[in-house]
């Protein structure tokens, strides 16, 4: 069983859903593998003509490579839920830029 989950989850803000990828760690009191992110796989349900949102608490390595993989989507994000707001850490589209930040604002 591979220790890294990933689920396609829609994060609605305002007017707004976005399409986030959310990490999982299956095993949280152990340390993952750098070694295991060779096989991992995007979901099949990841539509990537879209924007991602990568959220969850996982290794930044493995955040980066998410974001690499991730690329061809018009922009890539990360939720920083402590800060309520998504950063755009990609961006082949004129708004949001990178840097740009998102008030994340949850519907109720």
């Amino acid at each position: 069983m591979n220790s890294i989950q990933l689920e396609v989850n829609s994060l609605p803000v305002g007017e707004t859903t976005y399409q986030t990828l959310y990490i999982s760690l299956t095993k949280p009191q152990k340390l993952i593998s750098p070694s295991s992110i060779v096989p991992l796989l995007l979901p099949a349900d990841l539509d990537l003509s879209r924007e991602v949102v990568i959220s969850g608490q996982a290794p930044l390595w493995l955040q980066v490579r998410l974001m690499w993989r991730c690329r061809e989507a018009p922009w890539v994000g990360c939720h920083a839920a402590r800060d309520n707001q998504i950063v755009v850490i990609h961006s082949q589209v004129a708004s949001p830029a990178v840097g740009d930040s998102l008030s994340v604002r949850l519907n109720r």
